[in-house]
């Protein structure tokens, strides 16, 4: 069974069966493992009567009918569907069930005559409405909970009960969490909580995957410009590429536009990386925002945009130093997500604000130093690195991405490591990349914690694809070209 720290967010269950299935964990086998877990409370709670196992179309009703197959070796069992099985594995099970098993669908039937065919049991079994759904139960799935309103059962959910947290919501005796506890509205309202392990690798909950980009906000067909989210990156100064790097990082990411605020000293050649930049000049060679100009252009392109990245290539000169902490307070004041990296960590060590839980920070070991005061261990000590990152993460109230062969990020609850990557990536401008990814995640309306664990999966995936084996030179331009195709890979239902 995984250690983990309280319930884990609904949403975390595509995240940890993908996660699982990417390494070598068959989804069949999970239903299998889930459904049999299901029987065996059934069996112990309540050892003799009939059952009726309530089912929905998709893999949590899946897990009911594996469940009525076992119960049906002893028991009378029926089934009340409320629509036919939709997903390939419920399908399966649904073909695969005894003749013994008796059949109804809530469609077919009035509301007295599904109240009758609920009636009939001594069990009922919840497996309509997966961890995914939320809100108030619909349609048939609806009209089963209400019609099972008042009867004299001991009532079982499967995983979640369905219509968790609403007034409409299926309460049960028994709630059978499947590996791990859900966070699913108040405790009470899901009876007794029993964990049962059906072989999620721990490696699952530990480890960034493939998993991760269940959370990636996907184009839809109706999307128009905008719903994308618009990124601010605030760098530049000594250097060009790197403020660069990070709007088109963010771009291919799937932000719909990326802004650059940038000394006019290099905001030609910051715009001249790509016509799809917009980069906007600043006056001075360097970040000074005890101009009045600088600070009403800040204050103009802030309420412009979904997210900030401030950092990329400000280098370290007293007016940046002065500067940073000005640009910082005003995105916390306006409730913007915040990356931070680079030279902008530098300039705020001396007094780092609290953060208020949406911010990534994103040092190597070199900058964490200077941020924390602390020393990170060795890049091979990953779970002492995890420990300090976590640390930081508490006393700054931020998310940390403490990059490395291994990353770590941790924010105050929560940890993962990610170790996709290659050694290529040694290379400048790749952290700058990874900024612009999890800022263009960040404005995508994703937490931090997720927007970071996300963006460090796919930076690292992105250079993996960039390193070839004939030519090891990557630069930090492959990486961001290779954004794109790893996030199709992951999201097969994208437009």
């Amino acid at each position: 069974m995984p250690a983990v720290d309280g319930p884990v967010p609904r949403e975390e269950v595509a995240v940890l069966d993908a996660n699982a299935e990417a390494l070598g964990v068959e989804v069949r086998d999970l239903m299998a493992r889930a459904g049999r877990a299901v029987a065996d409370l059934v069996r112990q709670r309540a050892p003799s009567g009939p059952v009726t196992i309530m089912c929905g179309k998709g893999n949590n009703g899946g897990d009911g009918l594996v469940a009525a197959r076992h119960l049906a070796e002893d028991r009378a069992v029926s089934l009340v569907l409320a629509a036919e099985p939709a997903s390939p594995l419920a399908v399966e099970a649904f073909e695969a069930l005894p003749e013994a098993v008796t059949v109804h669908r809530a469609p077919e039937l009035g509301d007295d005559e599904l109240a009758d065919r609920l009636a009939e049991a001594s069990v009922l079994v919840d497996a309509l409405l997966g961890a995914g759904a939320t809100g108030e139960p619909r349609g048939a799935c609806g009209r089963l909970v209400e019609a099972q309103q008042g009867l004299d059962v001991f009532r079982v959910s499967v995983d979640v009960p369905t219509g968790a947290g609403t007034p409409s919501a299926f309460v049960p005796d028994v709630t059978v969490a499947l590996e791990v506890a859900k966070d699913a509205g108040r405790q009470a309202d899901q009876g007794e909580i029993v964990t049962k392990s059906i072989g999620i690798p721990e490696r699952s909950f530990t480890h960034t995957g493939p998993g991760e980009l269940q959370l990636y906000p996907a184009p839809q067909a109706t999307q128009h410009k905008g719903q994308g989210g618009f990124v601010l990156v605030v760098g530049g100064g000594p250097y060009a590429g790197a403020p660069a790097l990070s709007a088109m990082a963010a771009m291919r990411a799937g932000a719909d536009l990326a802004f650059v605020l940038t000394p006019e000293s290099v905001a030609e050649a910051v715009a001249g990386f790509t016509p799809n930049l917009v980069a906007r000049p600043l006056e001075g060679e360097n970040l000074d925002l005890h101009n009045p100009k600088n600070r009403t252009t800040l204050n103009k392109w802030l309420g412009m945009v979904d997210a900030v990245v401030v950092g990329p290539g400000l280098g370290k000169m007293d007016p940046v130093r002065e500067s940073v902490p000005i640009v910082v307070n005003r995105v916390l004041d306006l409730g913007l997500p915040l990356t931070l990296d680079a030279d902008a960590l530098w300039a705020i060590s001396e007094d780092p604000p609290s953060f208020g839980g949406e911010a990534v920070l994103t040092p190597h070991a070199g900058e964490f130093n200077v941020l924390t005061g602390r020393a990170a261990p060795d890049a091979e000590q990953v779970e002492a690195r995890v420990k300090v990152a976590q640390n930081a993460a508490r006393d700054l109230d931020a998310t940390i991405l403490l990059k490395g062969p291994t990353d770590v990020v941790a924010n105050k609850q929560r940890a993962k490591r990610n170790p996709s990557g290659s050694p290529t990536m040694s290379t400048g401008g790749t952290g700058d990349v990874l900024t612009g990814i999890v800022a263009a995640l960040q404005a995508k309306g994703l937490s931090s914690y997720d927007a970071a664990r996300i963006g460090a999966y796919v930076n690292g995936k992105a250079g993996e694809a960039a390193t070839r084996e004939e030519d090891l030179g990557t630069m930090a331009t492959d990486v961001v070209d290779a954004i794109p195709d790893v996030l199709k890979t992951h999201l097969p239902d994208a437009v």
